[in-house]
């Protein structure tokens, strides 16, 4: 006897929606569901999928991302254009001037660039060029799709990563300041009011301490003392956000043994609008205990846990 060697569930948010419908009895499995009602109940799947994100989301939420530290400066808004923040980030350094306005850029080692990567260049003023490459490198020349205001020396940071910067952080549960491949000092995460007990926090310095803070759609990191090198990162263990289910081909963004809880748990929304009332309680029961058995089995097999009060509200 032969297996099919598969073990992923292969889906995507319409045939989410459509099974949804079925369980709830709204829709025959050979009808076409209503438009009304797929909207309906791909709402109430995204409010799931966001208090699962509230309710302490395991290591398979939990990931790690590079800080990009800039001189004298102690907070770093994730939401502001300045704030480089990255997965995957990589770093090298010039091995050569780069002029202000030059795209042909050398660097220490270019086989940390990849064509199409987005490339940031620390500059002599401290601030940060940020641009993408234009074609793959050729040895350790870098050609950039723009360059710089102003000058950066041999020697300055060059970072690069693909995709984009990571969206606001929910919580962070190390962080550890780095300058090189295989070396990271841990930094401790402390409260608000130890991060304001500190008198002078623009002293200079290697970051011992630091401080998130989240409000809304926006989330900050406040370090300490504030960097003053030129290559510094803070890498982050951060609890990311999990995706919604938008699109009609968009996939599930947690692991697979959601997949039946939630299409309970949604069903006996949907069924509760049609006043099935009986049939509603009964799959709010049985998805409910198959939520907690799914948190439950997560914690079991996973080794780091955020919960949701971790760091500060304000």
């Amino acid at each position: 006897m032969t297996t099919s060697g598969i073990t992923s569930i292969t889906t995507n948010s319409n045939l989410l929606l459509k099974s949804i419908l079925n369980i709830a009895g709204i829709c025959g499995t050979t009808q076409v569901p209503e438009a009304d009602d797929m909207t309906l109940a791909r709402e109430f799947m995204n409010d799931i999928i966001k208090r699962w994100q509230e309710n302490g989301c395991e290591l398979w939420s939990v990931r790690e991302a590079s800080l990009v530290l800039l001189p004298n400066q102690g907070i770093y808004d994730f939401t502001a254009s300045t704030t480089v923040c990255a997965e995957g980030l990589k770093r090298t350094t010039l091995s050569a001037n780069l002029a202000a306005s030059a795209t042909a850029m050398t660097v220490a080692d270019g086989t940390q660039i990849a064509d199409e990567d987005n490339v940031i260049v620390r500059l002599d003023d401290g601030t940060l060029h940020q641009t993408v490459t234009n074609i793959a490198p050729t040895g350790n020349v870098v050609t950039l799709a723009a360059g710089p205001a102003s000058l950066a020396t041999s020697g300055n940071a060059v970072y690069a990563f693909p995709g984009s910067k990571i969206k606001y952080p929910l919580g962070i549960a190390k962080a550890y300041f780095n300058t090189t491949t295989n070396f990271d000092q841990q930094v401790e995460i402390i409260g608000l009011d130890e991060y304001y007990d500190i008198s002078n926090k623009l002293q200079a310095g290697t970051p011992t301490v630091c401080h998130f803070t989240r409000k809304n759609e926006q989330s900050s990191i406040y370090t300490w003392p504030v960097y003053s090198g030129r290559i510094g990162l803070l890498k982050i263990l951060y609890r990311r956000q999990l995706e919604i289910m938008n699109a009609a081909t968009d996939t599930f963004d947690f692991p697979q043994q959601g997949l039946l809880p939630l299409k309970l748990l949604v069903a006996s929304m949907m069924a509760l609008i049609y006043e099935y009332d009986q049939k509603s309680a009964l799959l709010e029961k049985k998805g409910a205990a198959l939520e907690e058995r799914f948190f439950k089995d997560l914690e079991a097999t996973t080794s780091i846990t955020i919960t949701p009060d971790f760091g500060d509200y304000v």
